[in-house]
């Protein structure tokens, strides 16, 4: 079997049956579809195993909520395809996503990581394009890999396909102890255990994702940690970016990069908390950017340029992002 389809789901009764039947319509049939359902209580559930009973390959699995990283990991350990892929309960693909991939496989068959160009459709009607079209990676050296993480390749686990010999041999997972950045977590684990990086771009929009109600952008979601949980995703990017370059993975990495992310990173977490500043407090929202302004993201930047000016005018940008309801990277 090539494919292993894991849908996680919880409580998405309004958008399942065209998650589903996006993937049972795809041109090439050698896949299995593995649905995980999160403990819904809206009858997902029962959607699903509708599913189960009319396709002889469907497979659904019940657990009690327990996150969409415990669902994807249950998918992941009952999947026998060759390649694993991820597809959001509220998305949808187009009808030769699977072979578009399958033939891109056949030609570059030495790439490790296949993604497409997909399509993002707001509540709002707008669509955005997540990749640049046309653009294929060959083997990723310095600013390659800068750039498919600045596009925040590694902050999703859909529109990809996974090695499943490679995941079973180093027993790679999404981390259940987090319920915010899982996929990067993934991601560079998964990146980690790569002899080389390989990656291939599509130059098509087959994979269609929705934001819809909570998903629509994290941050409209309010959260206290937020600074702690960017502030180590961070680190574990820089931690996996260095050791990359010392077993030589990758090649030399622009000197600037790191610190474009730390800029990137405090600004976006002071626009994140300046927007929030009815749900954190105004004592909290001091206490908080006076702490952010101790890290080490912060002082390593401050002592690089001391531009406190550039810090403010991009915490703006960021603000006014997430007015528009617009995810962070878009």
């Amino acid at each position: 079997m090539f494919y292993s389809v894991i849908v996680p789901v919880f409580n998405r009764r309004k958008y399942i049956k065209r998650c589903l039947d996006s993937i049972m319509a795809q041109t090439f049939s050698d896949f299995e579809l593995i649905v995980v359902d999160d403990g819904s209580g809206d009858g997902t559930g029962a959607i699903c195993d509708e599913y189960m009973k009319t396709y002889m390959n469907v497979r659904v699995f019940h657990q009690k909520n327990r996150g969409v990283s415990k669902a994807r990991n249950v998918g992941l350990k009952m999947a026998e395809g060759e390649f694993a892929l991820f597809v959001d309960s509220d998305d949808y693909l187009l009808p030769d996503y699977l072979e578009q991939l399958r033939q891109a496989y056949e030609k570059y068959g030495n790439a490790f990581w296949y993604f497409t160009s997909f399509k993002v459709y707001t509540g709002d009607g707008v669509q955005y394009f997540r990749y640049r079209k046309g653009v294929v990676y060959s083997k990723v050296k310095s600013d390659g890999l800068v750039d498919l993480i600045n596009k925040g390749l590694f902050n999703s686990a859909v529109n990809k396909i996974y090695d499943m010999a490679l995941v079973r041999q180093y027993k790679i997972c999404f981390p259940e102890d987090i319920s915010l950045g899982e996929d990067l977590i993934f991601n560079m684990r998964y990146l980690d255990k790569l002899e080389e990086f390989l990656f291939l771009v599509l130059n098509k929009n087959l994979y269609i994702c929705s934001w819809v109600d909570d998903k629509k952008s994290l941050e409209r979601n309010w959260r206290m940690d937020y600074f702690e949980i960017q502030k180590k995703l961070l680190r574990i990017k820089k931690k996996y970016v260095n050791k990359w370059l010392m077993e030589k993975k990758i090649s030399v990495f622009r000197e600037n990069v790191f610190d474009v992310w730390n800029f990137n990173f405090i600004s976006g977490c002071m626009g994140y908390y300046i927007a929030h500043i009815k749900e954190a407090g105004l004592a909290n929202l001091v206490s908080i950017i006076i702490n952010m302004t101790r890290s080490t993201e912060y002082l390593e930047y401050v002592q690089m340029h001391g531009n406190r000016k550039g810090i403010l005018i991009q915490t703006i940008y960021h603000i006014i992002k997430m007015k528009r309801g617009r995810k962070y990277g878009k």
